[in-house]
Formats: C-alpha cells, structure tokens, sequence
C-alpha cells in the first residue's frame, strides 16, 4: 500500500486514533506548538514595547537563542543537583574511616604512639585494615582485606579493637 493512499484510506485514521498513545503522542505534540507559538507571541511583544527598538529578526534570533541557552543551563542545573543528591546518598553508604594509634613495642619500653591502624570498612563491613609499624630501625606497612567484618589473614589486638569499632 503507498504511504499518501494510507493517508486517505479512513481504515488508518480510525486505527490511529483508537491507539491511547497515538492520542497521547498528538496531546503533547499540539502542546509543545501551542508552547512555542505564545512563547514567541509573548517575546515579540515585550520587544517591540522597548521605546527606541526597531523590530529587527537578527535581534529575535539572538533573543531566541539565548532563550535555548538558558533552557539548556536549567537542564543542567536539574541533572546536576540530581547527581549530587546521589552521590550525598552514596555518600552516606561508603565508607567509615576510622584509625588507633599505639605502641606495638611497649613492652620493651621503647617508642612512643607513632604506630597506626587505620580502617576503611563500608557498612556492609567490606574494606581494608591498613596498619604501620614503626621502629627505630624500620617501618612495617600491612594491610589485610575485610569482607563482612572478617578477614583471611590473623588481625592484632589494635585491630580487632579497630574491626570492633567498626561493629557498634
């Protein structure tokens, strides 16, 4: 069947509107023109009200134009604030950091609290425990992996203590 008999045939139009979206889709098409035919009534207007303006079609379209800008900022303003809103809440979702420091060597009377754990767990209490050891003679770094507040490797009491804390 050619696409211009389809047009004339009454079969198509009475398919066509008896589909919901088809009658939707023609809604929101009318308001959109319907929109942007005030739109441009009403800025014509408040242009030729300037006293000392003359109607010029290069102004409209720059005038139009910034019009779109603007729209398009608005977009992004939206979509933006929407973004920060997710990553507030992500935010919210991730990570504790929390850290002890202490003596390892206190027993042998040396050192002071310069030794860290530090723990980055999420609520889920999936993260890493990153402890430093040090000494006069050298700085151990360890770090071990924490998935639902246990750990394949043997934890320090500091880190227990720390994984606890991460718990309450």
């Amino acid at each position: 069947m050619n696409i211009i008999n389809s047009f004339t045939d009454w079969n198509f139009w009475i398919n066509f509107f008896n589909n919901p979206t088809n009658i939707i889709f023609l809604i929101i098409i009318l308001l959109i023109i319907i929109y942007k035919v005030g739109h441009d009534i009403i800025i014509n207007k408040r242009i030729r009200n300037v006293p000392g303006f003359k109607f010029n079609q290069k102004v409209i379209k720059n005038i139009n134009n910034l019009d779109i800008k603007v729209s398009e900022l608005m977009t992004f303003k939206a979509s933006s604030e929407m973004n920060f809103q997710n990553l507030f809440q992500k935010n919210k979702e991730m990570h504790q950091v929390k850290i002890i420091r202490y003596n390892p060597y206190q027993d042998m009377g040396v050192g002071g609290n310069q030794s860290f754990s530090l723990g980055i767990i999420n609520k889920n209490g999936n993260g890493v425990i990153i402890t430093s050891l040090y000494s006069r003679e050298r700085t151990r770094v360890l770090s071990k992996n924490v998935v639902s507040f246990q750990t394949e490797q043997e934890l320090s009491e500091e880190e227990k203590k720390l994984l606890k804390m991460f718990k309450n």
